[in-house]
């Protein structure tokens, strides 16, 4: 990872820390809002630094919108003796009867923001689905807005439950193409949609930053989505995105179902993003081919050529129960785009990625379309397809002249522990091993990974291991008991480029994954 990529990444980290505060509220300035009682007039009138109380177990129904106000304090609206779970901690769906509930009575969203509206948070509310599950339940900002002046920022979401209907669905819980925007200790499910995408968490008409952390996150399309749509803000990359600490998933009764399932976790224009130590689980064939993470640039209206992906950290994660792990992908292959560029994705552990049982191939890695240095470094994965599976594709350039993707440029694959399986790194057209390389990444720097086989490993490069089968289950602590980090009798404790354990630090992980 180059130094500059490093500064950045730090220096998003900085500003998106510093969204978690608890805002402070003038608590002279309460409104409280009993059954029956005007909602949208309390909105209206509530100063800066001031409260909405909502009532416990009362529903507010119509489509509510926060009025841009003067000033830098926060207005709170929150659940009146609500008896929300402490500040940082994740609300559960077991809450929701002491909570207020506001609801739209149409396809329109159930609170929204107007232009310019800032400084607002919702703590301790629920929101229910919209009729028939169209459209957005909360929408922070607007498809619309066109100068960034327009653009409401500093708005939080903390202990929120977002539910869409059981049978009707939801098509997306929030639409954030807001700034400085935080969604903390909120659980948000049921968002699923028949032939179109559902998302539970989505941006692309946005500046960022946004911060998305401790939530539970249930949605059938992508759980978490940046990109994807129409850019009308000039230039607009949503950048200084943290996604920490959250757990996205899918309702494994959806299989088979009509709901259109796709992935867990997708970028298609971003910028400066970090996804730390969150667990993304039950990803299978359905409307794509079962990738857990895609990152791919999209140029989706072909009108916004400056779509890119750059900057991307995957670190301290657990991927499992999906049918592949990782789609990678340089261009867009369909109109001009930016270059996907300097994605590290380290200290990993990914398990049952499993062709057999959720559909897809198996694969821990795709990559084509020519990217630019990716950087794939101590991650533990167990899986049934290839390591790396490479290939070139086409892309238009700027004119619009359809051209042959070149190769990986800058690619690291070090210190990892995987299984080969049939082909390893695989590379199209040319088969496996130091020809794949040579072909599709020219210079890579392969070194110090495990890659069972019990075939050997003659076709890689030479600083590399190749144990039988039976020798790698072993090293595990216990495999059986899914401790997957190594024993202490291992021949691989310490044996990484970097005098580490080859394979992930399980330190790095989701608590309840840590030795």
């Amino acid at each position: 990872m180059s130094q500059i990529f490093l500064v950045a990444l730090i220096a998003a980290l900085q500003i998106l820390e510093s969204l978690t505060g608890s805002p402070a509220t003038n608590v002279a300035d309460v409104i409280s809002v009993g059954p029956g009682g005007d909602l949208q007039a309390a909105l209206n009138r509530v100063t800066p630094g001031g409260t909405v109380r909502l009532a416990s177990g009362v529903t507010y129904v119509g489509n509510f919108r926060l009025p841009a106000k003067h000033g830098s304090s926060y207005v709170l609206i929150t659940t009146g003796d609500g008896m929300l779970p402490p500040a940082g901690t994740r609300i559960s769906v077991s809450d929701k009867s002491r909570l207020a509930t506001i609801k739209s009575g149409n396809s329109a969203p159930a609170l929204a923001t107007d232009s310019g509206a800032t400084y607002y948070r919702i703590v301790g509310v629920a929101f229910e689905a919209n009729a028939n599950g169209a459209g957005d339940i909360i929408r922070l900002g607007d498809h619309d807005q066109r100068d960034f002046a327009e653009v409401p920022h500093h708005l939080e979401l903390d202990r929120v439950i977002i539910t869409g209907h059981p049978t009707a669905g939801q098509k997306r819980g929030i639409a954030a193409n807001a700034a400085h925007v935080l969604i903390a200790n909120s659980d948000i499910r049921d968002i699923k949609a028949v032939g179109q995408d559902s998302q539970a968490i989505a941006g692309w008409n946005t500046p960022g930053p946004i911060t998305i952390r401790n939530n539970y996150l249930e949605a059938a399309g992508e759980n978490i989505m940046f990109g994807g749509a129409h850019i009308n803000l000039p230039g607009a990359v949503p950048s200084d995105i943290a996604v920490e600490d959250n757990v996205l998933t899918k309702n494994r009764a959806w299989r088979g179902s009509m709901w259109t399932v796709k992935n867990l976790f997708e970028l298609k224009n971003a910028r400066r993003v970090l996804v730390r130590r969150n667990t993304l689980e039950y990803n299978w064939r359905g409307g794509q081919p079962g990738y857990a993470v895609v990152l791919t640039p999209r140029n989706s209206s072909g009108r916004t050529p400056w779509a890119v992906i750059e900057d991307v950290e995957f670190s301290g994660n657990v991927v499992r129960h999906s049918g592949s792990a990782f789609n990678l992908l340089g261009h867009d292959d369909t109109a001009p785009s930016g270059q996907l560029a300097r994605v590290m994705i380290r200290n990993n552990l990914l398990y049952d990625i499993n062709h057999s049982t959720w559909g897809g191939a198996g694969i821990f890695v795709q990559i084509g379309g020519e990217p630019a240095r990716i950087t794939i470094d101590h991650n533990t994965v167990l899986h049934t397809g290839n390591i790396v599976t490479l290939y070139a594709g086409h892309y238009p350039t700027a004119s619009g002249q359809k051209v042959t993707a070149g190769p990986v440029t800058g690619f690291v694959f070090t210190n990892n522990l995987l299984r080969h399986n049939a082909y390893g790194i695989f590379g199209s057209g040319q088969g496996w091993g130091q020809g794949a390389l040579n072909a599709y990444a020219p210079g890579a720097v392969v070194r110090r990974n495990v890659m069972a086989s019990d075939r050997g490993g003659d076709r890689y490069p030479s600083d590399n291991f190749f144990p039988p089968l039976a020798e790698f289950s072993a090293g595990f602590e216990d495999m059986n008991a899914a401790k997957y980090w190594l024993g202490t009798r291992s021949h691989y404790v310490g044996a990484g480029t970097d005098g580490r354990d080859v394979g992930c630090d399980f330190t790095k992980l989701p608590a309840e994954f840590r030795p």
